[in-house]
């Protein structure tokens, strides 16, 4: 389990903050994950148990391409949203996985 709060990622040249298999279940809150080439990149590369991540309060838009990636390659990802602003969201295809977003009083999306 990874626990963390007022994180501030910002300005990479990469991808803000990367979840994948080993993650089974992350709770942000208060975070500002902003300017990196892409913010939050979620996939699931082939484990058994869905990878989910939960945010509350957290500011994840402002970064260069996507603020949000999905990418259920082999296995099921789950983003748990609450009260998180974010602008671009990308649903990476292909995936034999499931990917599911749960949002609730959330500001400012566009799905593309």
């Amino acid at each position: 389990m990874l626990k963390s709060n007022h994180d501030k990622i910002l300005d990479s040249t990469d991808c803000g903050l990367i979840l994948e298999g080993t993650d089974k279940t992350t709770f942000i809150e208060n975070a500002k994950i902003k300017g990196n080439a892409y913010g939050l990149y979620q996939a699931n590369w082939g484990t058994i148990d869905p990878v989910i991540s939960s945010f509350e309060d957290c500011d994840l838009r402002g970064n260069l391409d996507y603020d949000v990636i999905q990418d259920p390659y082999y296995g099921s990802v789950v983003l748990n949203f609450q009260k998180v602003k974010y602008t671009t969201y990308y649903l990476y295809p292909g995936g034999s996985g499931t990917a599911t977003l749960n949002t609730s009083k959330y500001h400012g999306h566009d799905h593309d």
